[in-house]
Order: C-alpha cells, then sequence, then structure tokens
C-alpha cells in the first residue's frame, strides 16, 4: 500500500477555476482524508480541464507512477 495519498483536483471550466471554490474544496477534502487515513498528502492539480474534449497531462502522469 502507498503511504501517499493522490489527490487529484479538477473543474471543467475556466470559470469554475476562478469564480467557484470548486478547486481549493477538493484540495481541502483530500488534505482532511489523508490526514485521517495517516497517508502523506500528495495535490495532482489539473486545473480547468474538459472531461472530453483535452488531453488531462497530469491525469497521465499519475496513471503513469500507479504503473511504475
Amino acid at each position: 500500500m502507498s503511504e501517499y495519498l493522490d489527490c487529484y483536483i479538477r473543474v471543467s471550466t475556466d470559470e469554475q477555476r476562478t469564480e467557484g471554490n470548486s478547486l481549493s474544496v477538493q484540495e481541502d477534502m483530500g488534505r482532511k482524508l489523508s490526514k485521517r487515513l495517516g497517508l502523506k498528502f500528495r495535490l495532482r492539480n489539473e486545473g480547468s480541464r474538459s472531461s472530453t474534449r483535452h488531453y488531462r497531462e497530469v491525469l497521465e502522469e499519475l496513471k503513469e507512477d500507479y504503473n511504475n
């Protein structure tokens, strides 16, 4: 089992990133969960990326890390 909680956060639009608090809420929840589980927190912030229109570099890096 990993010693890390990889917290992948993303919103779909720039508007959600700049006007909302979705990314900060997602990060805060991840930090709380990692603390509760006794794991080291590792943020994987994709920012604003559509799940159907864009290549998601951070997600691909995360998948590579788990495959290695």
